[in-house]
C-alpha cells in the first residue's frame, strides 16, 4: 500500500471515529428543553384583563432556548371550581402555572400542584401558608404579614390611634389574620392603642348599618377593616351617612366599587387603602407595559389586575434566564429569591424568602381614588 493511501485510510478512520463519538454523546446527553408549558388558570371575570398581556409578553421574551406555550383553563369564580380545573390542568402536563387570584382560590388549589410538584405563580394571593405550607409556590406581591405591618407603620404615624375598631370577616382566612395580627404591629410600629374592639361577623351575616351605630358610639380614631370590597363599600356607605370623623383603612382592592364608594363620600370620614400598584409606570418595566396596554392589548385596562399578570410573567420570564431547565421546587426557589425593579416597585425577599414590596396607600376623594403614600420596607 502506498504511503499516501495509508493516511488517507488513517484520516478517513479518524473522521469515522469521531462522528460515532459524537452520535454516541447526543444520544445519552438529555436534550435541552425548549419548550416551557404555562397553564393560566384564571376565572372569565379575570381572564379578560390578563391573557392578552401574559401572551403578549411572552411573544416579547427574547430568553434563549425557551419557547412559552401558553394555554388558559377557566373556572366559575370560586374555590370549588378553580380546585375541579386545576385537577383537570394537570392533564396537559403543564411545567408551571399562573393564578388563580384570590387567597381561598389558591388555597384550594395549592395541595393539587403540590403533590405533582408543578411550581404555582399567584398574582394577587397573599395568605402566608401559601409560601410557607407549599414550597413550590411563589407570590408575586408581598405577604399578609409584610402588609400588616407596613399598614401598621403607616396608621402609626398618619393617625397614631387611642382607640381602633376591627371589623372582621371570620368566613375569610386573610379577614381573620389581619384582625389578629393588627394589635401587636401597631404597638410594634409605636403607636399606644388604649382600647381595640372587635365587631366579627360570618359571611352573608353581616348587619353593616347595627357595626355603624356602634362604631358612631365607640368613636375610634381608626376602623380596621380587611374585609371584601363589596362589604366596603356597604360599611363605608354606613359610618359615612353618620358623618362618623374618623378613618376606615383596609386591604381589599376598591377598584371595583369606586364608583359607589364616590357616592357615599363624606369628608369627616377618611377612606384609605391598601393598593398593590400605585399606577406609575416607570422604567423599562413600565415602557413595556404601556407599549403592550397600546399596541397589543388595547381592550385590556390599564389597571391592578393587567399589572400582576405582567408581573406575573415578567417573574417566570426572569427566573428562567437564570435557568431554563428549572422546574419544580427548583423554579420556585430560584424564583422567590429574584431581586429587581418590577412594575409594583422593588422586589426582594426577605430573611425567610418571602416577596417583599412597597405598601401603596390610596385615598378616596369626591372625584375618586388618589394615591396618598408610598410605605417601602426597611424604611424608617
Amino acid at each position: 500500500m502506498k504511503l499516501s493511501q495509508i493516511r488517507s485510510s488513517i484520516g478517513l478512520s479518524s473522521l469515522v471515529l469521531f462522528i460515532a463519538v459524537m452520535i454516541s454523546s447526543f444520544a445519552t446527553a438529555t436534550p435541552a428543553r425548549t419548550e416551557v408549558r404555562i397553564g393560566l388558570l384564571l376565572s372569565a371575570e379575570t381572564a379578560s384583563n390578563s391573557m392578552c398581556v401574559i401572551e403578549a409578553l411572552a411573544a416579547r421574551s427574547n430568553r434563549s432556548g425557551v419557547r412559552y406555550v401558553l394555554k388558559r383553563f377557566g373556572f366559575d369564580d370560586s374555590p370549588l371550581g378553580a380546585r375541579e380545573i386545576a385537577t383537570k390542568m394537570l392533564e396537559w402536563k403543564p411545567d408551571l402555572v399562573i393564578g388563580p387570584r384570590t387567597t381561598q382560590e389558591a388555597l384550594a388549589t395549592a395541595p393539587i400542584f403540590a403533590k405533582s410538584q408543578v411550581p404555582q405563580i399567584l398574582p394577587v394571593a397573599s395568605h402566608s401558608d401559601l409560601t410557607r405550607k407549599f414550597s413550590h409556590t411563589v407570590r408575586v406581591v408581598s405577604s399578609q404579614e409584610s402588609y400588616s405591618k407596613l399598614a401598621a407603620k403607616f396608621v402609626a404615624r398618619a393617625v397614631n390611634p387611642r382607640k381602633v375598631t376591627v371589623v372582621a370577616n371570620t368566613s375569610l382566612p386573610y379577614s381573620v389574620f389581619y384582625r389578629d395580627a393588627i394589635g401587636a404591629n401597631l404597638r410594634g410600629a409605636g403607636a399606644a392603642p388604649q382600647e381595640i374592639r372587635h365587631e366579627d361577623y360570618i359571611e352573608g351575616k353581616a348587619d353593616f348599618e347595627a357595626i355603624a351605630r356602634g362604631i358612631e358610639a365607640f368613636k375610634p380614631d381608626i376602623v380596621y377593616a380587611p374585609i371584601y370590597n363589596a362589604e366596603i363599600a356597604l360599611l363605608y356607605a354606613a359610618i359615612s351617612r353618620r358623618k362618623v370623623p374618623t378613618t376606615l383603612f383596609t386591604h381589599a382592592g376598591l377598584y371595583e366599587v369606586q364608583d359607589s364608594l364616590k357616592s357615599s363620600y363624606r369628608k369627616e370620614t377618611r377612606l384609605l387603602f391598601n393598593g398593590i400598584w400605585n399606577e406609575k409606570v416607570t422604567g423599562e418595566p413600565g415602557r413595556v407595559y404601556t407599549d403592550i396596554v397600546r399596541k397589543e392589548c388595547k381592550d385590556a385596562a390599564s389597571d391592578v389586575r393587567s399589572a400582576t399578570a405582567f408581573e406575573a410573567m415578567t417573574l417566570a420570564d426572569r427566573t428562567l434566564d437564570k435557568d431554563a431547565g428549572a422546574r419544580g421546587e427548583g423554579f420556585a426557589r430560584i424564583a422567590r429569591g429574584l431581586s429587581y425593579t418590577g412594575l409594583l416597585g422593588r422586589r426582594v425577599p426577605d430573611e425567610t424568602g418571602e416577596t417583599v414590596l412597597p405598601l401603596q396607600v390610596f385615598k378616596l376623594t369626591e372625584k375618586g381614588f388618589r394615591f396618598e403614600a408610598e410605605v417601602i420596607p426597611g424604611k424608617e
